[in-house]
């Protein structure tokens, strides 16, 4: 029998930890997603980001994907749980970091421990120094944009260059 997980019990503590069986397995759960054609984004449901979200699918139709951004998508689950579900069905993520929502965050970190490409964007007049965004803008390639056309545009070149096609 293969054990996955590892528990030692010990008072009142529990340890559990991922095997090396364990690691394997969910190493060969996130390499399915490269097949995928779909590219999630992460993005702040603020009616303020509507212009940002649909330059964001522009680009990624143009691109030669499917967006998926769950804003207006009805379902039965928790929006955490549809947005992970997502995430880990898609190809690449693009997360734009404007308004350093904590979702948005969660769910880049996500996509890193999946090793899912991610795409890093801000609206440059969301960046001042302290904010939990120039943390993301001094450690990760992020590109910046003005307004939503520019974004569109910089999301289409990023694609290009970053995604490989299937």
């Amino acid at each position: 029998a293969s054990r996955l997980i590892e528990a030692e019990l010990t008072n009142m503590n529990a340890s559990v930890t991922l095997s090396a069986e364990g690691w394997d397995m969910t190493n060969k759960m996130s390499k399915s997603a490269p097949e995928s054609d779909q590219a999630f984004i992460a993005i702040w449901f603020d009616n303020s980001m509507d212009k940002s979200i649909q330059a964001i699918e522009e680009a990624v139709v143009e691109s030669g994907y499917k967006p998926m951004c769950i804003k207006e998508e009805h379902f039965s689950e928790r929006i955490m749980d549809k947005a992970l579900s997502e995430i880990r069905k898609s190809k690449f993520i693009i997360v734009d970091l404007t308004g350093s929502r904590n979702s948005v965050f969660f769910e880049a970190g996500f996509a890193f421990g999946l090793d899912i490409e991610a795409i890093y964007v801000y609206n440059k007049a969301d960046v001042e120094e302290g904010s939990p965004l120039e943390f993301y803008v001094k450690h990760y390639k992020c590109y910046e944009y003005t307004e939503p056309e520019e974004l569109k545009q910089v999301l289409v070149d990023a694609i290009g260059a970053r995604i490989k096609n299937n």
